[in-house]
């Protein structure tokens, strides 16, 4: 897979944009600021419908304009030449494309163009807090099983309305008799989220270990697993783990209506990362921590090319991170890929076999040209 135009109207910094992209190696180079993360952004933004940066999607918007529009043509191994758009209002207003035909949700969307983008803020999804882990493991099941999105915005939509009524209980000091039917619906579609999650997080451990030792080019070892709040046993069947989740909600009832909200379910869930045995998030070192988040990424990314496409792989500012023998390394784990999308600020930030091959292209000042500098 590999994008071969990006078009923005309007997006970030860039009032007018129509880009053609090659197949291969492609560096980007410019100072800070120029708009060289927009492009990045531009591409996980149409391949898992939002950004990676804000959760507030109208930020996109250029400044006082109406909306923004971002499209790309793209091509598959399976489908062969496809293409993909979006339209965002300051009003919230979105419409989606694909193949130049509207589609009513994101989920008829997600999936068809794969990106796999590493930058240097990554590595707070190994430092940071479980929301930032639970945050990626949501688009990353998304991307890649669209089904996913809408069990996850029923479980949502079942925590709301549960949460309401908790925080009326508070208020009242007296439960609402239908609770128990949010309760139950969100034991059922909060266990459909967390076997999703957790068989995702199971067939991606493997990978995760042996792409950290290649890279690290050390015998230590990176485990992961998915970690549960509630009680359900590895292989629980559906109803086993929604059954498990009832007992854990009514356990918890009375001190959820004293504080109002839902304190166990998938929502409050994490993974569970260690090196040597050591939970890495405590007692990583920042080498470390940087090393795991690359090859989380470069996991998910595997998985995708073994059971569907190759996506198209951007790694945004992330040479600086990395010592030049983990550079190296990196970058032999990136030969199969049809498009690797590198962006830095100047050409030490990269291999030189790496710009050698590469084509190169110059952002400065929200415009993009092909060549050098």
């Amino acid at each position: 897979m590999y994008v071969t135009r990006l078009a923005c109207t309007d997006f970030r910094n860039y009032a007018a944009l129509d880009l053609e992209l090659p197949a291969g190696p492609v560096v980007i180079l410019g100072r800070n600021g120029q708009g060289k993360t927009n492009l990045a952004e531009a591409i996980q933004y149409l391949a898992a419908g939002k950004s990676h940066r804000t959760s507030a999607d109208r930020r996109l918007i250029r400044f006082d304009q109406p909306l923004l529009r971002v499209s790309a043509e793209f091509t598959r191994r399976d489908l062969g030449p496809c293409s993909i758009a979006t339209a965002l209002a300051r009003t919230g207003e979105r419409k989606l494309f694909l193949n130049g035909a509207e589609r009513a949700r994101l989920g008829e969307v997600l999936g068809y163009l794969g990106c796999a983008l590493f930058s240097a803020n990554d590595v707070e999804l190994i430092a940071g807090e479980p929301g930032d882990r639970r945050r990626h493991l949501n688009e990353e099941l998304a991307k890649a099983y669209p089904a996913y999105y809408d069990e996850l915005l029923q479980f949502r939509r079942a925590l709301m309305h549960r949460n309401r009524l908790l925080r009326e209980a508070r208020t009242r000091r007296a439960l609402p008799t239908h609770v128990l039917a949010f309760t139950t619906q969100l034991a059922l579609t909060g266990a459909r989220v967390l076997v999703r999650r957790r068989g995702f997080v199971a067939d991606l451990a493997t990978r995760v270990s042996d792409t950290y030792c290649r890279i690290a080019g050390e015998d230590e070892r990176l485990t992961m697993a998915y970690q549960p709040g509630t009680a359900a046993p590895d292989g629980a069947s559906m109803e086993e783990v929604a059954r498990a989740l009832m007992v854990a909600f009514e356990a918890a009832m009375d001190k959820e209506a004293e504080r109002g909200t839902s304190l166990v379910g998938p929502h409050r869930d994490d993974l569970a990362l260690k090196v040597g045995g050591r939970d890495i998030r405590r007692y990583g070192s920042r080498g470390q921590q940087k090393t795991a988040a690359v090859a989380l990424r470069l996991a998910e990314a595997r998985r995708a090319a073994e059971t569907d496409e190759p996506p198209v792989v951007i790694l945004d500012d992330i040479m600086t991170e990395l010592d030049s023998d983990r550079r190296d390394r990196l970058m032999a784990e990136l030969a199969p890929y049809e498009q690797v999308i590198m962006i830095g600020t100047t050409h030490t930030d990269f291999p030189a076999g790496v710009l050698q091959g590469a084509h190169k292209m110059t952002v400065c000042e929200g415009a993009v040209r092909h060549g050098e500098a």
